[in-house]
């Protein structure tokens, strides 16, 4: 339970640091124009700089390049059933292991990601009159 809810926590905190700069990217200097009285009347401009905030997305005529690494582990109860019976209480552990690699110009980004892994399964199963099929 504890795992969890450090899980929830830690994913909480990653989502809000990835939307918080946005936030505050908005209009700083709002100026009224004396011929317009409500600044909602006066049209937007955004920035290309606002839109531009994919990591992966180089800037106009500007290079790129950038890379990440990913750790799974994985520990639980995994159960087998045949046609809605339990015939078998067990576990499953592994992990899973990668990472991405990409360099970009301009408008084109070139990237490549692997992923390798092995898992462990453990079964004990019941004995039981049910017939398998």
């Amino acid at each position: 339970m504890r795992t969890k809810i450090l899980l929830l926590l830690f994913i909480g905190i990653l989502m809000s640091s990835l939307f918080i700069p946005n936030v505050f990217a908005q209009d700083q200097d709002k100026q009224i124009t004396p011929d317009k009285t409500v600044v909602q009347e006066q049209p937007r401009v955004i920035e290309e700089e606002l839109v531009l905030k994919d990591p992966t997305v180089a800037a106009e005529k500007k290079w790129l390049v950038g890379g990440s690494y990913e750790f799974w582990y994985v520990g639980g109860s995994y159960n087998r059933y045949n046609n809605g019976v339990k015939i078998a209480d067990g576990s499953i552990s592994g992990i899973m292991n990668g990472g991405n690699i990409f360099v970009g110009y301009d408008d084109f980004t070139l990237q490549y990601s692997y992923r390798a892994g092995s898992w462990d399964t453990n079964f004990d199963y019941t004995t039981s009159t049910t017939k398998l099929t």
